[in-house]
């Protein structure tokens, strides 16, 4: 048993991640982002109420960890609510998506990581520290679905790359540079 524990600690960070969780961590924030984009349900997104976009916009700008933040919230974000909150759901709506999906899991965990970033920082501030370490967590697992191919377990993105990988379309640029992307 001893020696078992000294092996994992040795060569333990050696061993990839099983495939079929990598796929299963990518479809459990595919619904979180669905779910999610609830929040930010148009055309109001929550205008003067105590819910949605207009509410956590509000939030940001009293509790900020920066004031570069605060300032971009009230002079951008706040007076351009509508366009930033389409932005945002239909953000919301295309990670959640194309992760559950396993479609272009590469761009869409980018998106998802630099969205869960912003969140995170939003939330910096406030008292109770309430979403900001989950966001965080949210961006790492971003960075763990692009740099392992995420999509490449139970997504589209196998049968894409399979279907590419025997066509003749591999061999020209868009194809080649389409494979990296998978």
């Amino acid at each position: 048993m001893h020696n078992q524990i000294q092996e994992f600690f040795r060569e333990g960070y050696r061993r990839p991640a099983p495939g079929w969780f990598i796929g299963l961590c990518r479809l459990a924030f595919g619904l979180m982002w669905l779910y999610s984009a609830r929040g930010n349900v148009p055309p109001s997104f929550g205008s003067e109420t105590d819910t949605g976009l207009w509410y956590w916009t509000q939030q940001g700008i009293q509790h900020t960890a920066f004031s570069w933040h605060r300032a971009l919230l009230e002079n951008v974000v706040l007076p351009n609510l509508v366009p930033f909150g389409w932005l945002s759901f239909l953000l919301q709506l295309s990670i959640g998506f194309f992760l559950l999906a396993g479609l272009f899991t590469r761009i869409f965990s980018a998106a998802g990581l630099l969205l869960s970033l912003c969140l995170a920082i939003g939330l910096a501030g406030r008292p109770t520290g309430e979403g900001s370490m989950a966001f965080i967590l949210a961006t790492l697992f971003h960075l763990l679905f692009i740099t392992t191919n995420a999509g490449l377990n139970w997504g589209l993105d196998q049968m894409l790359l399979e279907k590419l990988a025997n066509s003749p379309l591999r061999r020209t640029s868009w194809g080649r540079r389409l494979m990296k992307i998978l």
